[in-house]
């Protein structure tokens, strides 16, 4: 089953209708759905995001089908695919996990590690495996699918505005859909609700500069330049397929290809280290093509360097694609 919310072409329904989908691509609103299977939830299930998350994580199996079913029952007519918006609430925390990985950038300036953080990096059993770095999303960040992302001019401190470069990484973006504090490592994967995928795009001239400070609050919270979505893909028991495989391209080129299980750090792993500050249902952890080892099999351009008139795609089985087009200020 897929979760989403769309403007959807229908004089019944309200912009950001949560609505609820098959692998068919069938799509039905929430609150329909859940009525025709005979469900009974809380008020809020089918107009708050975070709560229809939270009621979905709970359902049984047999609930499931029920809600399968009712979905072809009360699919709604329209001639179009609709038009998503971003499946995030305006109050959740989006995380960027990040990191330095000398298997796909060995060319990083190490400028601004400080010889204590070095020294930890090179005592660890792996080198290859650095402490774990988050970067937090503002949700004036995220954008919805199919967005025209306007590439700003940034005022800097120390002199003339910036225009560039931008940079972007494809990112798996896991969805949390049970609270978590501080679970451990064995069950963290119990508290994910599903999968979507998300654009990371940010200034790189700023954000080399926010690097000698560790940072990067600016140069990765430009105002809509954070595409997420199509839907998020409700996951079915506790394990993510090592073998999903992950492609950016821009135009009709490939520039980024990548597995989970190339991830430098487990899923897992992550989702209990960022529990310290306590997760909540509808809360994202995107994990992208920085922290993939590369395996040879296809090109891992991390970051790619993207620029007005580009038309960018993310896809992965199951999850849909994500698409956004390079424009100008106007």
């Amino acid at each position: 089953m897929r979760l989403a919310t769309a403007a959807v072409p229908s004089p019944v329904l309200r912009r950001q209708t949560i609505i609820i989908g098959n692998d068919d691509d069938a799509w039905a609103p929430l609150a329909a759905t859940l009525e025709q299977s005979g469900i009974v939830a809380p008020s809020d299930t089918a107009s708050a995001l975070p709560a229809a998350i939270a009621f979905l994580s709970g359902l049984r199996a047999g609930a499931r089908r029920k809600v399968e079913t009712a979905i072809a029952a009360n699919a709604f007519d329209i001639k179009n695919t609709p038009s998503f918006t971003r499946p995030v609430d305006d109050r959740a925390k989006v995380m960027v996990v990040g990191g330095w990985n000398p298997v796909s950038r060995p060319d990083l300036e190490l400028d601004h590690v400080t010889p204590h953080v070095m020294a930890r990096w090179m005592d660890a059993e792996d080198f290859r495996r650095p402490p774990i770095t988050v970067f937090k999303k503002f949700p004036s960040a995220i954008a919805d699918p199919e967005s025209e992302l306007i590439l700003p001019r940034i005022n800097l401190v120390q002199g003339a505005p910036s225009e560039g470069p931008f940079e972007a990484d494809a990112t798996l973006a896991v969805v949390i859909g049970k609270p978590a504090l501080r679970v451990p490592v064995r069950s963290a994967l119990r508290h994910v609700f599903g999968l979507s995928l998300m654009l990371d795009v940010w200034n790189s001239e700023i954000f080399l500069e926010e690097s000698r400070v560790r940072r990067g609050m600016l140069s990765k919270n430009l105002s809509n330049l954070t595409p997420l979505g199509p839907w998020i893909e409700i996951q079915e028991g506790s394990s993510i397929d090592n073998e999903l495989e992950i492609i950016l391209r821009i135009g009709r080129k490939i520039r980024q290809r990548f597995r989970v299980g190339e991830f430098a750090y487990r899923i897992a792993e992550v989702i209990s280290f960022c529990s310290s500050v306590g997760l909540e249902p509808g809360d994202v952890i995107a994990f992208g093509a920085r922290i993939a080892r590369g395996t040879g099999k296809g090109p891992l351009e991390t970051p790619t360097g993207i620029a007005p008139g580009d038309r960018i795609e993310i896809s992965a089985t199951g999850l849909g694609t994500l698409r956004s087009t390079v424009a100008t200020n106007p």
